[in-house]
């Protein structure tokens, strides 16, 4: 798919603010990452620029319930356990963190528009069901 002139455009425009985009994705996501001690490590010689910050505990439908409710927009793992869609049934294995992920886990954005204001609503308003 070729893209038109104006969208070709446009992105020569955007591709000047990526380095301010990614800088802010990655202020984002270590913030989260430091309030809620995550566990996930970055391959030494990686530069991430991170979408979203996961979430994986066993209350995560109600965790996603009050943060959708209260204008944190979530989104559930991506793909979990592929063998479980129905595409690969034929393939169905056992992948138990894959599954977890799955049954879990979900995820709330990092992008760039979010400052500092609107990381401590998001600390506060998981930390809040937390009690």
């Amino acid at each position: 798919m070729l893209m038109t002139e104006v969208q070709a455009a446009y992105l020569r425009v955007q591709l000047k603010r990526l380095p301010k985009f990614i800088e802010a994705r990655k202020r984002n996501w270590e913030y989260m990452a430091k309030r809620f001690k995550t566990a996930m490590s970055v391959c030494a010689k990686s530069e991430p620029a991170y979408f979203g910050f996961t979430v994986v505990c066993p209350w995560r439908d109600k965790l996603v319930v009050h943060l959708e409710k209260n204008g944190v927009k979530t989104r559930p793992f991506f793909a979990g356990n592929i063998t479980r869609h129905r595409p690969y049934e034929r393939f169905k294995k056992s992948y138990p963190v894959a599954d977890k992920l799955m049954e879990m886990g979900c995820f709330f954005g990092v992008w760039p528009g979010i400052g500092k204001k609107e990381r401590e609503y998001i600390e506060k308003k998981i930390l809040w069901i937390k009690k």
